[in-house]
């Protein structure tokens, strides 16, 4: 079979899997949307309506009921794509539904279906929630005709799990005979239930996105545990809800053998698909030529804090420029590494380029060898923190890299070359940092130091990573690094037993773009090509002595020195 059978092939049966997503997904929430309709109006029609009785659970099952209805109602009209995708089967209608308005949809929808009134027909409730995963599973599939080399099958399969289990630990708000702390035990039930279901709907639309992934986030987990231990506390008088006893443990072991395996969340392959403002997403391909010289492509998307949109493209090189392009150009995958500006193509495999901007020209193709990303996402905690300015991912910290691009003329020659990819999104590039990115070719180390802003304090991040003889390395802030600058210039980063001396030779620095708000309104300075020393201990016994030919630094500030000096 051609590859482009092949390709046609998989298209193929990646669109029979998003119908049927799609088709699981919206009976789950006629289902439920028509069961909880039934339900509430025979809850007002009944001989004995719920206002009728003084019991504050019924009062809320009704009226939050209802609410739920309309707001899942006006959210499906908005989600009218999702629908016309059932009749019409078009590729391309498929391709632009929303999963966060999917989700949304699933989740307002499901807020009604967590309140027990005397009307609930629990059976058709889960025929609805087994549809429901039943689709999400077929998202994962989805997904899983896809190259994504750094997916494997027990991380879809353990995400998918605890999403379930998760669900299942979502406390349905019921009537209690508990007299003396009824109202204690029916507004926490209510808090905990809406919370949890609110929970539910960003990891659905995060599982969604990315075609199957969940994180292990800490925030969601603590609340979750201590909530539905009260509620099974408090009502130990009355019955232990052991449905969500038991989920919940499930749901904690399930938790914590995601955390030890894969960390905190991935950040997805791109988020900026619903940003409306301030908003910037950017890859940086790093690419070292037979020669020893080093050329940075940057491919970025762009939302300004006016709303206006665009795309644009860097080389980071002798005679190296950029490119501004229409955001019409520009198109992204959520679910693997896969961006596409203008002729210009990004993804796991490689790269191809086509770019003429006045008298600025590049093209080329290169190819990946196998990526290697970091263990765990490397902002590790801060990854789960949101309203972050600036969020960083390592894409692959070594891989090989074969091909050649021409840039203005000088051509760059990939012979089994060392290759690195690393992507940032938010509003801004921090106002003050440092960042460094070396290899000789079998060991890499990138190391950033930055002043990070959040929720009106400061303070000083350190993220690094050193890969080297088939070990990676991490010390950063959340692990108690620390980093100081030197007189000499050079930078030394220590963590317990271990210390990273990063020592400049050469600088050759270039003029970058560099987002504030979103725009590219800033400018910075990059020496792509500048030997560094890189010197790594344990204990003060030497583990990598590396000088790189090519490495890169980044400096930006008010001192050009190390953020917090």
């Amino acid at each position: 079979m051609t590859v482009e059978a092949n390709g046609r092939k998989q298209n193929e049966k990646a669109g029979v899997f998003r119908y049927l997503f799609v088709l699981l997904v919206i009976l789950y929430f006629l289902l439920l949307f028509g069961e909880r309709t039934a339900a509430v109006v025979m809850g007002f029609t009944a001989d004995e309506p719920f206002w009728t009785k003084d019991d504050p659970a019924r009062w809320y099952a009704h009226i939050v009921t209802l609410a739920s209805l309309i707001a899942a109602f006006i959210a499906a009209i908005v989600n009218g794509r999702a629908f016309a995708f059932l009749f019409t089967r078009s590729a391309e209608c498929g391709k632009r539904i929303s999963m966060r308005r999917m989700a949304l949809m699933s989740g307002l929808v499901l807020v009604g279906g967590m309140a027990h009134t005397d009307f609930t027909l629990l059976a058709l409730q889960f025929v609805a929630y087994g549809l429901f995963f039943i689709g999400l599973a077929f998202r994962a599939a989805e997904a899983g005709t896809k190259s994504r080399p750094d997916i494997g099958v027990m991380r879809l399969v353990l995400s998918f799990a605890y999403l379930l289990c998760f669900s299942m630990a979502i406390p349905v708000v019921y009537s209690t005979s508990l007299v003396n702390v009824q109202t204690a035990f029916v507004t926490l039930e209510i808090v905990t239930a809406l919370l949890l279901v609110a929970a539910f709907t960003h990891l659905v639309e995060v599982y969604c996105r990315s075609g199957g992934l969940l994180n292990f986030g800490i925030p969601v987990i603590v609340y979750t545990i201590a909530a539905d231990i009260a509620l099974i506390v408090l009502r130990a008088p009355e019955s232990v809800n052991v449905f969500v006893a038991v989920f919940l443990v499930i749901t904690v072991v399930l938790w914590l053998i995601g955390r030890i395996a894969y960390g905190e969340k991935v950040l997805p392959y791109f988020g900026g698909r619903y940003a409306k403002k301030s908003y910037f997403e950017g890859w940086y391909v790093k690419m070292t030529d037979t020669e020893g010289r080093a050329v940075a492509v940057i491919l970025s998307y762009h939302v300004g804090a006016k709303g206006n949109k665009y795309a644009m493209m860097q080389f980071a090189c002798d005679g190296g420029f950029a490119a501004r392009i229409s955001a019409d150009e520009f198109e992204a995958e959520e679910d693997k590494l896969c961006a596409r500006i203008g002729d210009s193509h990004l993804d796991t495999s490689g790269m191809t380029i086509n770019v003429v901007s006045g008298e600025n020209s590049a093209s080329g193709s290169v190819r990946f060898g196998a990526l290697l990303p970091p263990r765990r996402d490397i902002m590790g905690p801060f990854a789960s923190f949101p309203f972050m300015e600036c969020k960083h991912g390592v894409v692959s910290m070594k891989h090989t890299v074969s091909g050649s691009l021409t840039v203005n003329g000088k051509t760059y020659t990939f012979d089994n070359g060392a290759g690195y990819i690393e992507k940032d999104l938010g509003r801004s590039f921090p106002s003050d940092y440092l960042w460094t990115q070396g290899t000789d070719g079998s060991s890499s180390v990138m190391a950033a130091i930055a002043k990070i802003p959040y929720m009106g304090i400061s303070f000083t991040g350190c993220i690094c990573f050193v890969y080297t003889g088939g070990k990676e390395y991490r010390l950063a802030t959340y692990n108690f690094a620390r980093a100081k600058r030197r007189a000499d210039g050079s930078t030394f980063i220590k963590r317990g037993k271990y210390g990273l001396e990063i020592t400049p030779v050469t600088s050759d620095p270039k003029r970058l773009a560099a987002p504030t708000n979103g725009d590219m309104k800033r400018e910075v300075c990059e020496s792509v090509s500048s030997e560094t020393r890189y010197v790594f201990t344990c204990k003060g016994k030497v583990i990598l002595d590396m000088t790189s030919p090519a490495a890169s630094h980044e400096v930006a500030g008010p001192g050009r020195g190390l953020p917090g000096e």
